[in-house]
């Protein structure tokens, strides 16, 4: 088996708080190879047992599964390559088995150490950590009103300030309250925020967590990102992927009307006072309205998780 990284980096958050730029400028790294949303990961650990037996990890059973999810696949790995690997190493747990498929992904892009991007990660730290000893969690955390904002201006995912409140809400504390409990040698949360203000002091506080040497290079990023953009299934989602750290590309202050704001605050006004952000108002909504906004939410992620379950492949 290849020798186990005594770290493991997994970047999460609740999407459209800032991710893929933290992946872009480790990406740049020359050490490390971002594995970007490989989606398999979540799903399988909480099946493994599907892949191990007595006489080790049926090989065949897991690469089928791991080539049934598209997002892998355009990691760029041959499925001979990755059985080829899997045959050499024989792991005989699953953790051996994702950890020789990274380990063969850092080498195909030229470097020694792997890390996984995954916001869909954010919901199973614990599963995740239990399989991987040696994982440390890079929670990625921003201004609600901001990412509800950002989540509005796509085609795709909540359509509502509501349902984007609620939506931030869960992944959020899923990911925190999680992060708590795995204590901080497994888990830190870093704010967007602090990485726009300062991004030399912010990466180099991730890099010391993840016991990963500062380069300078990894805020030279802009050939990175072009790159990924390039290869990227949704790039209008990344449109300032290429530009330097900016402030107010998204700024709810300007643009979150007084209505919008009290119907945020109410749903997610405890979560932002607790990750140490301010209020913006007093003004509150009706827990009549928050009950029907809650129960709307709810036959969305119904209908959410039908079309995942549907596509996810």
């Amino acid at each position: 088996l290849p020798p186990v990284q005594s770290v493991f980096p997994i970047f999460v958050s609740s999407g459209r708080a800032g991710l893929t730029l933290l992946e872009v400028i480790f990406e740049s790294h020359p050490e490390v190879a971002v594995a970007h949303e490989p989606r398999f990961l979540a799903p399988m650990v909480r099946q493994r047992r599907r892949y191990e037996g007595s006489d080790g990890i049926d090989l065949e059973r897991f690469t089928d599964d791991l080539f049934g999810f598209g997002n892998f696949r355009r990691l760029g790995l041959s499925r001979q390559e990755v059985a080829s690997a899997l045959a050499e190493r024989q792991p005989e747990v699953f953790a051996d088995a994702v950890r020789c498929v990274l380990a063969l992904y850092a080498s195909s892009r030229n470097k020694s150490r792997y890390a996984v991007k995954s916001p869909l990660a954010v919901s199973y730290l614990e599963p995740i950590a239990e399989v991987f000893p040696e994982v440390r969690f890079v929670h990625l955390v921003r201004d609600g009103r901001d990412v509800v904002l950002a989540y509005l201006e796509r085609d795709k995912g909540p359509s509502s300030i509501a349902e984007g409140a609620f939506h931030w809400r869960l992944r959020t504390s899923r990911g925190h309250r999680a992060g708590l409990r795995l204590g901080p040698e497994k888990y830190r949360h870093y704010k967007y925020e602090d990485l726009v203000d300062d991004p030399e002091g912010t990466v180099r506080r991730i890099c010391e967590f993840l016991d990963l040497d500062y380069d300078p290079v990894m805020l030279d990023y802009q050939e990175t990102a072009a790159s990924f953009l390039a290869g990227a299934k949704n790039p209008q989602d990344h449109q300032h992927l290429t530009l330097a750290p900016t402030k107010g590309l998204i700024d709810w202050r300007s643009t979150m009307s007084a209505k919008d704001l009290a119907l945020f605050e109410t749903i997610g006004g405890d979560l932002l006072a607790e990750l140490g952000y301010q209020r913006g108002t007093e003004r509150r909504v009706s827990r009549v309205v928050v009950a029907v906004e809650w129960l709307r939410w709810q036959m969305r992620r119904i209908a959410w998780r039908i079309k995942w379950r549907l596509t996810r492949r």
